[in-house]
């Protein structure tokens, strides 16, 4: 007999649709997208890193500049020394999932697609750890910060507990200055995304609210206004915009900006093995997987940091 409620209707729980059903569509949970083969350099030869712990470059010689020349001077020679950076694999991570056979049956033919969406959380978990290290490791390797940065010294990029205050209508300057300091030590490229900045939402809720942005980009190349649409097409003073929240922040309101080359740091990251490992004295199997990961700045000249605060006037209403 079924059970009734103060309505007189039969309860769902003793009705048809108490049965569990699996739907086909999975929720994505929020990820940050995997933008680090875009900012780090990772065209070394990778069978190497992959059979190696330790891996020499060989860095360009310098061989001194051109002398001036008359007949009667005795020339004389630079010594190039060959020198070298080292890049040294010490990082492993691992993840081991465990599934039980009586989830699988449960599932029935749901565990496919159930098994691919946890192989790409766990993808996506090591992309996210290998992020937030090789941007920490370009943050604390930049040699360009501070208030006196440049070849001068007479560059402003501010410092912790000094910040510039930047606003809508002024934060462009930012990032000329990144690129002068950049250029001034040979280590501006203009191909297309070889430069990078990356920026908190935040900053870019900003530069989508300035007038300057607004003015300029009116219409997209298709004709279709970018301040409805929101997307920062292109790129500002020639750097690629990367949005994320792996930017350090300070409680005071301090954001530090990231500028750079994507030749300045090398990177390697592989998943060297990966297996189903049946558990004993269970039915449960264990999907386990091995990943090595690293990373050096070769090039920390080409790496520039802004600290900057924001003082945004736009109102509640």
């Amino acid at each position: 007999m079924g059970m009734v409620n103060s309505t007189g209707f039969g309860g769902l729980v003793s009705s048809g649709l108490a049965r569990v059903a699996f739907s086909k569509y999975i929720i994505a949970k929020g990820t940050e997208r995997d933008f680090l083969s875009d900012i780090v350099n990772n065209e070394w030869d990778q069978d190497v890193l992959d059979c190696m712990q330790v891996v020499q470059f060989s860095v360009k010689p310098y061989v001194g500049e051109w002398r001036d020349y008359n007949d009667t001077q005795q020339m004389i020679a630079d010594e190039p020394t060959p020198s070298f950076i080292k890049l040294q694999i010490c990082r492993a991570a691992y993840k081991a999932i465990a599934i039980s056979e009586l989830d699988k049956v449960q599932l029935c033919d749901r565990y496919t697609m159930f098994e691919s969406a946890f192989v790409d959380a766990l993808w996506e978990g090591l992309a996210t750890l290998c992020r937030k290290y090789a941007i920490g490791g370009m943050y604390g390797a930049a040699e360009h910060h501070g208030k006196h940065a440049g070849l001068g010294l007479d560059v402003n990029l501010g410092a912790s507990g000094d910040a510039i205050t930047v606003t809508s209508e002024n934060i462009h300057h930012i990032f000329s200055r990144a690129r002068r300091v950049l250029a001034e030590k040979y280590r501006w490229s203009q191909t297309p995304g070889e430069m990078f900045a990356l920026i908190s939402p935040a900053v870019e809720e900003m530069i989508l609210n300035s007038t300057k942005f607004s003015k300029v980009n009116e219409l997209g190349t298709s004709g279709e206004s970018q301040i409805l649409t929101g997307q920062m097409k292109g790129t500002i003073m020639g750097f690629s915009i990367y949005v994320t929240n792996n930017v350090i922040t300070s409680s005071t309101g301090e954001i530090s900006l990231l500028f750079g080359w994507r030749q300045a740091y090398i990177f390697y990251m592989n998943i060297i093995r990966a297996r189903i490992q049946p558990q004993p004295k269970s039915f449960v199997d264990e999907y386990q997987a091995l990943a090595i990961y690293d990373g050096k700045a070769i090039m920390p000249d080409a790496l520039a940091v802004a600290v900057i605060k924001l003082n945004n006037t736009l109102g509640d209403d």
